[in-house]
């Protein structure tokens, strides 16, 4: 009685085990995927990925999860993250797990390249470009590798003289048909970085439902990416909330625009009260809302009175990149929700959480 007892209680625990193995094994990216959007805050969701993709054997499944987890990372503004979880899928020889979108490894080591530009990082995003990409008998990634490479000398940039390679270079692009599925993004660097308006109207005029055209109609922000504030340029548009150019106007001055604005009164009043970044403590916040990347501290201080004056406490760090070049962010602590995000955003304030 007592032995079959024993083999009674070894069968349920059997089984027990063996239903946890299975719930186990029935995970996959899709189910993955769709359980994270469940999650309360998308740092949760990340972090839960990121837990069940470590646990996951499966080669095909874990390459689709760790692409799909670049893809969010990307999409937050996590643009290192992005880049590493990229790469991490570019990296594992497998095909593409069920329900999941289809990318090769070529086309991951481009997402990779593109994250780590986003986030200023030209040396690594040239380390992924001198991969077998270069070589690659995919023309569609031949272009993006001929426009990733030319992005990455605009970011290295010291001064408006290092662009003139490039952007010839991108001018000579735009009449190529072999490149004809990235002119949209060619058009759009050009009028960025140059300020003629022209290139603006042919991307309006030739795409006029691309996501770039939008961008120069003023129908949709550019993303206040790091690539976009270390690249030098003749010009910025300006453009309205309504989404009306203003004009072209030289960097230098809308760097300073706000501190060159003020009157003298109001200058003794900022005098007097110092910036917030000069006196408020800098907490170690979960997550920062990245409102500006400078090259010159003062332009930082600029906007961090802008943003006091309408009552945000913004802060100013430095940062070191691995070419030696110092940089100042402007940032503003936010909660798991967002919730300063979103009130800058109605303000009138480009901003993207940042670790």
């Amino acid at each position: 009685m007592k032995m079959s007892s024993w083999f009674l209680k070894i069968g349920v625990l059997f089984l027990v085990l063996f239903a946890a193995a299975k719930g186990a094994a029935a995970q996959t990216a899709k189910s993955v995927s769709e359980k994270s959007a469940e999650k309360s805050t998308a740092l949760e969701s990340i972090e839960y990925i990121k837990t069940q993709c470590a646990a996951m054997k499966n080669f095909a499944e874990k390459r689709s999860l760790l692409a799909f987890l670049g893809a969010v990372q990307e999409q937050l503004g996590l643009y290192s993250d992005a880049c590493a979880s990229y790469s991490q899928a570019a990296a594992i020889a497998a095909n593409d797990a069920e329900g999941m979108p289809k990318w090769t490894n070529e086309e991951l080591i481009l997402f990779a390249v593109r994250s780590a530009l986003s986030a200023g990082d030209y040396e690594s995003a040239d380390n992924y470009l001198g991969t077998s990409v270069k070589d690659s008998k995919n023309e569609d990634v031949i272009a993006y590798v001929k426009l990733y490479k030319q992005w990455s000398l605009l970011c290295r940039a010291q001064s408006v003289e290092d662009t003139i390679e490039p952007v010839a270079i991108l001018q000579a692009y735009t009449s190529l048909a072999s490149m004809l599925d990235v002119r949209p993004a060619i058009y759009l660097t050009l009028w960025y970085v140059t300020g003629k308006e022209s290139w603006g109207t042919k991307l309006k005029t030739e795409f006029p439902l691309s996501p770039e055209a939008y961008i120069a109609k003023g129908n949709i922000q550019l993303l206040p990416a790091p690539f976009w504030y270390f690249v030098p340029k003749n010009g910025v548009q300006m453009i309205t909330a309504e989404g009306t150019m203003i004009k072209t106007i030289p960097v230098d001055e809308t760097a300073s625009a706000t501190a060159e604005k003020q009157s003298a009164s109001e200058k003794q009043s900022v005098g007097e009260k110092q910036p917030v970044a000069a006196v408020a403590e800098i907490k170690d916040y979960t997550i920062k809302e990245q409102l500006g990347l400078f090259r010159e501290e003062k332009n930082a201080k600029a906007l961090v009175e802008t943003l006091a004056k309408k009552g945000f406490v913004a802060h100013i760090m430095s940062e070191t990149k691995p070419s030696g070049n110092v940089y100042y962010i402007v940032f503003v602590g936010d909660d798991d929700n967002y919730t300063i995000g979103k009130k800058l955003k109605a303000a009138g304030f480009d901003c993207y959480p940042i670790k």
